[in-house]
């Protein structure tokens, strides 16, 4: 009966430390799709001012028309989706942001800076 008890007690504590071990790669996992997405963030920001240069610093009316123009830039998904929310609020301003998962936050960009946080464009 003793030797139940120990089994069961050694299965308990492999149990939860593979649930701990499961946890921490998941947040792990998280914090590289947001490191991702801040990077993303930069180069389309980037990319962006680029455009506006070659465009009589006109900005794009969508993402979609900007990758035309650069066909390298990669626009990540999830769940088939576009992770950026991108708004031109006048031909010469515009927000880009996207969520963050790990730290429930907005990153941002617009034609002057990239930070976290949210801005009047994430408001709307």
């Amino acid at each position: 009966m003793r030797k139940i008890y120990k089994i069961l007690i050694i299965l308990g504590i492999i149990l939860i430390g593979g649930v701990l071990v499961l946890i921490s790669l998941n947040n792990t996992a998280l914090k590289n799709h947001d490191v991702r997405r801040e990077y993303d963030i930069k180069q389309i920001s980037l990319a962006l001012k680029n455009y506006a240069d070659k465009n009589e610093g006109i900005y794009p009316a969508d993402l979609s028309e900007l990758q035309k123009f650069f066909p390298e830039l990669y626009l990540s998904t999830y769940f088939g989706e576009i992770d950026y929310k991108y708004k031109r609020i006048n031909n010469n301003h515009y927000c880009l942001y996207t969520e963050l998962e790990s730290r429930k936050d907005v990153f941002f960009a617009n034609e002057k800076e990239a930070d976290f946080g949210s801005s009047s464009c994430t408001r709307n």
